[in-house]
């Protein structure tokens, strides 16, 4: 039963195993469930779940990844480099977004670095496009869905 509407629904005819899937839930909502045995002399008493279900989708966005760290750097670019994410959400990590702004400039807005395919590794190389300016970077994390 939804434990919000408080509705006990039949999910299925009877089996005879042990097991079934039971489909069309809501997620978000709580349910409880309760299961009968039946033979020829009839129908036993129920059995009820220890504690309502919470129906989610199993799969969470990742974990960020770890601080991007300079590795080598000179006048025309920049190679910074992060560990994964300890946490995958439950699905790996397709790849990364990398982005960068200006430091103590007047745009605190972030652009992307990598504009088409998402970064597959954790390891990237930039050019500086304006030699003068310092340049910070963040990342953020795309996950699959399935």
């Amino acid at each position: 039963r939804d434990k919000k509407s408080g509705d006990w629904v039949r999910c299925n005819d009877p089996i005879e195993g042990t097991e079934i899937t039971v489909s069309k839930l809501k997620e978000g909502h709580e349910y409880e469930f309760r299961v009968m045995a039946e033979n020829a002399n009839g129908v036993s008493e129920p059995l009820l779940t220890d504690k309502p279900i919470l129906v989610k989708n199993p799969f969470t966005e990742p974990g960020q990844p770890g601080t991007p760290t300079c590795v080598s750097r000179d006048r025309n670019h920049i190679e910074i480099k992060w560990t994964p994410p300890r946490n995958d959400g439950g699905n790996p990590v397709k790849g990364y977004i990398i982005e960068r702004r200006e430091k103590g400039g007047k745009r605190k807005e972030w652009s992307k670095i990598n504009r088409g395919d998402l970064h597959k590794v954790s390891k990237l190389v930039f050019l500086i496009l304006l030699e003068a300016h310092r340049k910070t970077s963040r990342k953020k994390l795309v996950y699959k869905t399935h």
